[in-house]
């Protein structure tokens, strides 16, 4: 009961059990907020690095992915032994794609021809390669230098 508001606890406070209590609270608390979530992709939609740094504008962008994230969870495995279905890892991945292409998409156009050329790679590199070695001062050259190396260290071996 010291883990809530007086006026929440108030409405818990004659459930039998502390199971009874946290369902009521999930049942009130966990809906699903159509209008925040429609309101998210918009707001994610529509960014543009515009006057911002790479670093600002990722920053913003993350933000608002991890509140979505929040509404629109990828369902954990539950199965008893080590998982084989890839369904999990599938949405993880697609998730993450998402997030580059959109990232990607919303930088200015200075980056158009190393957002397409990184677009047309496969796989793609992780969003914190592509953060992380721009920091603030994201070039055409960074870019392109991790373009080059992303590129060569995933050649496929030929046998």
């Amino acid at each position: 009961m010291n883990s809530v508001s007086e006026s929440i606890a108030q409405t818990i406070v004659f459930d039998d059990t502390a199971i009874s209590a946290w369902e009521d609270l999930k049942e009130r608390f966990a809906k699903v907020n159509r209008v925040r979530i429609s309101s998210l992709r918009s707001t994610i939609n529509n960014l543009k690095q515009g006057t911002k740094s790479v670093l600002e504008y990722f920053l913003e962008l993350r933000t608002l992915w991890d509140e979505l994230n929040s509404h629109r969870p990828i369902p954990t495995c539950t199965c008893v032994h080590t998982c084989r279905v890839d369904s999990i890892r599938n949405a993880k991945q697609y998730r993450a794609e998402d997030q580059i292409m959109q990232f990607l998409t919303g930088l200015n156009e200075s980056f158009s021809v190393v957002k397409s050329q990184i677009l047309l790679m496969d796989p793609l590199p992780p969003i914190q390669l592509l953060i992380h070695s721009s920091h603030n001062t994201l070039s055409f050259s960074l870019f392109t230098m991790i373009f080059d190396l992303y590129s060569i260290s995933h050649l496929p071996i030929r046998t």
